[in-house]
This record gives structure tokens, sequence and C-alpha cells, in this order.
């Protein structure tokens, strides 16, 4: 009994010294210079106890960056559900008489963001492969009208309209379409010299973007520059051109741009694959964002997505702003919820200060508080169930996803589950600390315009976090 009683005295006077030690030892690091032209907000909350443990200025409104993808995959799979599934159907539209198709192919998309993607096992040719043979089973070999491509299911109006130009023509600047395909992006493949200031060619545009014009302004850059080429254009632009710097080399060299239209794109690809193999299409492809009237309608085939729970998974590991773009403006429209202010707020969070203007954190009007953060993540930690399936789309520190790189050598590896963010002028990090005497805590930290640079201010952040768990 006397043992037992030390024992609890001892870990009592453990826990109130970490207690105590924290704060101090936060403060020591963000008293670094390379933050005294920064606004910094920090909190740390035990959800065993309840206990605040840190708060410097959490009530402050900052840009979130990806970390925002926190609050929409728990709004998607609290609403969705988290076994929900996108399916993307093939029809046949018209009569079918002999071997001919009295009418169009249509493709009904159904805001999937993953058919044909890198993150899944399918990619575009398997997706047009499977879509080819269903058809040549139906017994068609004419087509009368066209290969339609159906993107009504989210209108064009949904496009982030504050994200940054210099993304948008970019692969992490590709938007969320009622028909999405590959990515919704494609290949710019350059060939490199190694004369620093001399411009760069383009060597090949893969897979081909009909009637997509690009213009090179890249020039070579020195040795290490690595890549600092844009794309520059938006949405349904199809003429577009490539500014920056590539590094110096004598082979190629390859960039990743965002689709003008997807819906297009694939409606394309799907009939020159049906002409490939003696399938004619009389009216050519066709993209529209208005809803197809199916007359007759023979359904040939649905696609479906992997679970809403590996979505969420390479979303948030992975950071793809396409994916949170779209299970944000699923959820939303599934849930009749105008964005995802409004969905917090319905689930009690505290949002003054708060803007969010898109789902993915590329907006960089968007702020939160770490306030509202804690809120979130303590609200996701209150049914063991949900937390147990929300961290396991985490990335965790020094294993996987975007932080598998931090702490590798830390006793913390293996022990924080986070989402990282960042923008330009933007670093922040939130999540889940497992500490070694079983608490869970919650952790926010925004910072924007450190004085330092962004590799830096990651080391410093790494740090903070390694601090939170070390010190017991």
């Amino acid at each position: 009994m006397i043992k037992w009683c030390v024992a609890t005295l001892l870990i009592s006077l453990s826990v109130r010294s970490w207690q105590s030690d924290l704060p101090s030892k936060i403060d020591k690091i963000l008293q670094d210079p390379c933050f005294s032209s920064a606004s910094v907000g920090v909190s740390v909350l035990d959800l065993t106890t309840g206990q605040t443990l840190y708060n410097l200025d959490a009530e402050k409104a900052l840009p979130p960056a990806s970390t925002l993808k926190i609050w929409t995959t728990a709004m998607a799979m609290e609403v969705l559900g988290s076994d929900f599934q996108f399916k993307t159907e093939l029809t046949a539209s018209g009569t079918i008489r002999e071997d001919t198709l009295f009418g169009d192919i249509v493709i009904v998309g159904g805001g999937d963001p993953t058919l044909a993607s890198q993150y899944f096992d399918d990619n575009l040719d398997q997706v047009l492969h499977h879509w080819v043979t269903k058809i040549r089973d139906a017994g068609i070999s004419h087509v009368t009208g066209s290969v339609i491509a159906d993107a009504s299911l989210t209108s064009p109006d949904l496009i982030a309209p504050t994200w940054p130009y210099q993304d948008l023509g970019n692969y992490y600047g590709a938007y969320h379409s009622g028909l999405n395909v590959h990515d919704n992006q494609f290949f710019l493949r350059f060939k490199q010299n190694f004369q620093e200031g001399t411009k760069v060619s383009i060597d090949a545009i893969y897979p081909e973007v009909p009637d997509l014009q690009v213009k090179s302004l890249v020039r070579t850059g020195p040795p290490g520059s690595g890549d600092q080429a844009y794309i520059m254009g938006g949405p349904y632009q199809e003429q577009r051109y490539v500014q920056g710097t590539i590094p110096p080399g004598s082979g190629t060299f390859r960039i990743k741009g965002s689709l003008p239209d997807p819906g297009k794109f694939l409606s394309y690809h799907l009939m020159q694959r049906l002409q490939d193999v003696s399938i004619t299409c009389q009216g050519g492809s066709i993209s529209t964002a208005e809803p197809v009237p199916l007359q007759n309608n023979l359904q040939l085939d649905v696609w479906h997505s992997p679970s809403l729970q590996e979505i969420a998974t390479v979303t948030n590991q992975r950071s793809v702003n396409l994916f949170a773009q779209s299970l944000g403006i699923t959820a939303c429209q599934q849930g009749d919820f105008e964005d995802l202010s409004s969905y917090w707020e319905g689930q009690g969070i505290e949002l003054t200060g708060v803007r969010t203007n898109d789902f993915a954190g590329l907006a960089q009007d968007n702020a939160i508080t770490t306030k509202s953060m804690i809120q979130i993540l303590s609200w996701i930690h209150s049914d063991a169930a949900r937390f147990e399936v929300f961290r396991s789309t985490l990335a965790i520190v020094g294993q996987s996803g975007t932080l598998s790189s931090l702490l590798k050598n830390s006793r913390a590896r293996g022990h924080i589950y986070a989402k990282s963010g960042l923008i330009s002028g933007v670093r922040s990090y939130a999540g889940y600390i497992q500490r070694p005497d079983g608490h869970w805590i919650a952790f926010s930290v925004l910072t924007q315009n450190p004085s330092c640079s962004a590799y830096v201010v990651r080391k410093k952040l790494a740090q903070l976090m390694e601090t939170m768990y070390l010190s017991t």
C-alpha cells in the first residue's frame, strides 16, 4: 500500500513538473529571432484531463494552409460516412438496333476525385479499356451521336475564387469538377540544357490534352535550383504559358499541370480509344456542365471509388487539394451546408474571426484560430470510434505521409499524428500526440511571415512538437 502511494505521488509530481515546464520550453523555442517578425498562435490541450497546457494568442485568426484539411475530412467522414463511395456511370442514351447506337455514349460524373488517380490502383488506360470492353459487350460498333462527359453534378461556380493565379495552372491547383479524371492533371516535359539563362523548349505534353496550347518562357536555372517552373492559366483556359526555371541537364525534365476541362479530356480519350478498336462516333466528343437528358438509358457500367476513409487518408497524408475540394463540396451538397464554417458552427465550434473560403487550405484569405482547431480536434476525440478512424487518416511523424522525414531519430517518432500546412509565408501543424503516460494531447500551431526560411521554420516547429512529447 505504501509503495502504491509513493508511486502515485511520484507520477503526480512528474505530471505537475511537466505541466509547469512545458510553457517555458515552448516560450524558449518561440523566442527565437526566426519568429520575431511572425504572427504565431499555439494551443495545447490534454484531452484526458481537459486541462489547457499552453496557449499563445489562441484567438488570433491566421491562415491555416493545409491543416484546414482536418476540418474538411472530419466533416466529410461524419456527413457521408467512412464507407461512402463515389460513382461514375457509363450509359448508352438512345436506341440500339443491330450494332448501332442511335444516340450518345454519356459519362455521368459523380464527383469522384479518384477516377484513374495515381494514388490508387487504377489508371487512365485501365479505365478506358474497361469502358471500351463494356461498350463492345453491349454490341455497339457504331454511335450516331457523341461521347459526352456530363460534369453537371458540380457547378463551375464552386471553383474556389481566391486561389492564387500562380497556382491554378499547376497540378496542386487543379479544380474539382462534377467529372474528375487522372487527378485532373497532365505532364509537361522539357528538353534540358546546361547554359544558365538559356530558353528551354517543350518536348512533349502527355497524355494528350485536346486544344491545349502551352508557350514556354522557361529558362535554365543554376545547378541545384530544382523545379521553379510555373504553368500560368486557370480553369477552362486552353492557352497557357509556363515561366520560371528548371535545373540544367542533358536529358528531360517533367512538371505537372492542371487540366483546363477534365470532362473534355476524358470524353476525348474515350472517343479516341473507341476509334482504335473501329467503333465509330459520328458526333465527336463533348463536355458539358449542364445535365444531359438521357433517352432509353442503358447503363453500361458503374465505376466505384475507394472508400471515403481511404480517400481521406490520401488527402491528409499526401495533402491532395483536389481530394479535399471534392470531399468538402460533396459533403456540403449532401448535408445541405453552405461551407465548412456553417457545418462546424452547427457542432458548437467557436468561429470568431474564422473565414473558410475553400476546403483545401490553398486560399490565402482563409483564417482560423488555434482555439477553433483545438475544439474540432476535441470534438473528433470525444467519440472513441470516430477518433480511431479519423486518427488513422493522419500522417505519423517519422513514419508516413508528409511527416515521414520529420523527427525520424527522435523518441517522438511514431507518437505524433498530425497534418502539416505550407503556403507562401505560412507554416502550420495540428493533430494529436500520444504521450507515454497514456494521455492524448491535441495541439495546433499557426505561424505567418517568420523571418527565416520555410526549411528552418519546419525544423523549429518539429522541435516544438518533439518538446510536447518529451517533456514528461
